[in-house]
């Protein structure tokens, strides 16, 4: 696939709405696509399909729209640096549908704030797996997957970064997950970082807000 020979892989969630992946593209040209190695009109952005397990890529055409709660996969051109999303703001509870009864999913944070994890997984204790209630994260300081159990988190919470995603997997006969909004937290000291495949480079989220004439930008880099 176009992302074979590069190193520089995350797992992001989109912190925004009404976004496409037409946009994305348009904003972050620095995304990493099939023709910057050879031939091709992939782009190494896409979903995960839980029943095969296996990553789909959008192509340099597509213009999908973007679920804000919902994971992808995503990867830059050569070297580590922000993706830009541009968007609306979520100020409400986020259920994020049609997901895959029976399997990890990847979802993820779908505010510019932190959230909970502890909090995620209480609200969702009816959609998790009995035997599986528990998330799933990219761990940068050990460069490997970390599994927190409901136990574990109730000890000690964790808090998603914006733009965090994550794996669970779902009971059966569920196939949609919440975010409750009171959840979210605007500062946490030690959020988690992202997934990523390399834990040397800085990645990171760079946000547009707008209202009326007033703009504000603000880049959130995570280590």
């Amino acid at each position: 696939t176009a992302g074979a020979t590069t190193k520089n892989v995350s797992l992001i969630a989109p912190p925004v709405t009404g976004e496409t992946i037409a946009d994305v593209q348009a904003n972050n040209s620095n995304i990493l696509k099939q023709s910057d190695l050879g031939t091709g009109n992939q782009i190494l952005f896409g979903p995960y399909n839980p029943s095969t397990d296996t990553f789909s890529n959008f192509t340099t055409t597509s213009t999908d729209a973007l679920n804000n709660g919902q994971g992808y996969r995503a990867a830059l051109y050569q070297t580590a640096g922000t993706i830009t999303f541009k968007g609306g703001i979520e100020v409400a509870d986020k259920t994020v549908s049609g997901l895959t009864a029976e399997k990890f999913n990847l979802v993820g944070n779908p505010y510019t704030t932190g959230y909970s994890l502890k909090g995620f997984v209480t609200d969702n204790s009816s959609n998790l797996d009995d035997l599986n209630t528990a998330v799933t994260y990219w761990n940068a300081s050990t460069g490997d997957y970390t599994t927190k159990s409901q136990s574990e988190l109730n000890t000690t919470d964790v808090y998603l970064a914006p733009a965090q995603a994550f794996f669970v997997k779902l009971a059966a006969t569920k196939t949609s997950i919440a975010f409750n909004k009171g959840d979210s937290q605007i500062y946490q000291s030690s959020p988690i970082a992202p997934f990523r495949s390399n834990n040397e480079d800085l990645s990171g989220i760079a946000l547009h807000m707008s209202h009326a004439n007033a703009i504000k930008t603000t880049k959130l880099y995570f280590n």
